[in-house]
């Protein structure tokens, strides 16, 4: 399993994000503690919130209709509101590459409690 830990960036609109926008993702994987950290890699610790977990299936290029769909759709019609924090994707052995369109990867994105 590894992560891509998309980091918070105040007063984004994720429904403005288009091939131009600036993001900052932390790629890494999931350790029990952070004693031995190699050279040139940092530490990231997702914070500990209520998240709400979709799944996007097919190819990598098609990951922002998803997000569009999340926060153009989901969102506005739900009672949840979205918490100013990291959000994260999870790939596991669901990914098969990024133009399998049997590949998944599950987008956790915090919510209020």
């Amino acid at each position: 399993e590894y992560y891509g830990i998309c980091e918070f960036i105040p007063d984004f609109d994720p429904l403005e994000f288009d091939n131009d926008t600036e993001i900052s993702e932390v790629v890494c994987v999931e350790v029990k503690d952070f004693s031995f950290v190699p050279e040139g890699m940092i530490t990231k610790t997702v914070k500990k919130a209520k998240y709400v977990k979709f799944t996007h299936t097919g190819r990598i290029e098609r990951l922002k209709q998803t997000y569009d769909y999340i926060y153009g759709t989901w969102f506005p019609k739900s009672n949840y509101q979205i918490m100013n924090s990291d959000d994260f994707e999870k790939y596991d052995e669901r990914f098969l590459g990024i133009d399998n369109e049997e590949s998944q990867i599950d987008i956790y994105v915090p919510i209020k409690d």
